[in-house]
């Protein structure tokens, strides 16, 4: 998850590589339509996947890599795309499965989601984060990546932050991942419709607070 144009279905790629399953679409650098219009996903054997079964850990299991829209689009509120989101959910087994969010911040971006959508986020569900775009970024890429955490820290976001500088290496995307796994193997199911219905349900009543606030504003102005 993250912004639209922070790198979603570049990161997918990214862990998909070397394995024969379709990739995501990737959007046109520099353009404002978005890439990612509805919820997308793959299917591994997490066996299949040498990084993880070098921590160890149990793998008798499926990863369920899923692609969503962007939030802060041109295309759609951000209460749709968590509807999208909720929507999907429903060909999850009943009673739900383990899971997590890897959220992406794009650094070259002015943009970024409000921290306490953020921790709304990651009260729900395991959750880390991974700044990306760190091309574009030169020599600044640091000071903007430090900058940020410092801004999340001091909001109390409490998510891991990694740094995914290099979409072409998906051993960087897998070490995020696996960084996530480690948080959610052991955990009980979540029942990942319930819990985006009501992150939807949140986000509307935000949208219409601030349609109400612009109303007023516009009456004011007239």
């Amino acid at each position: 998850m993250g912004q639209g144009g922070a790198g979603k279905s570049t990161f997918t790629n990214a862990l998909l590589a070397g394995h024969s399953l379709r990739k995501m679409n990737i959007g046109h650098s520099g353009s404002l339509q978005a890439c990612t219009i509805a919820v997308d996903h793959e299917i591994l054997d997490a066996a299949r996947v040498r990084s993880v079964r070098e921590r160890d850990a149990k793998v008798d299991y499926r990863l369920v890599l899923v692609d969503t829209p962007g939030f802060n689009s041109l295309d759609k509120n951000d209460s749709s795309v968590l509807n999208d989101i909720a929507t999907w959910s429903n060909i999850l087994p009943e009673g739900g499965c383990r899971g997590g969010i890897v959220f992406l911040h794009n650094l070259e971006s002015n943009e970024c989601i409000r921290d306490s959508d953020l921790i709304a986020l990651e009260t729900r569900l395991q959750t880390v984060i991974a700044t990306t775009k760190w091309r574009y970024c030169g020599s600044e890429g640091d000071t903007y990546h430090n900058a940020r955490v410092r801004g999340w820290r001091a909001a109390s976001v409490k998510a891991q932050v990694h740094e995914f500088r290099d979409p072409k290496k998906g051993d960087d995307a897998w070490g995020i991942v696996n960084d996530l796994l480690a948080q959610i193997e052991g955990r009980d199911n979540v029942d990942f419709h319930g819990t985006f219905s009501a992150l939807k349900a949140r986000q509307q009543k935000k949208e219409k607070k601030r349609r109400s606030l612009w109303g007023k504003f516009l009456a004011l102005w007239k």
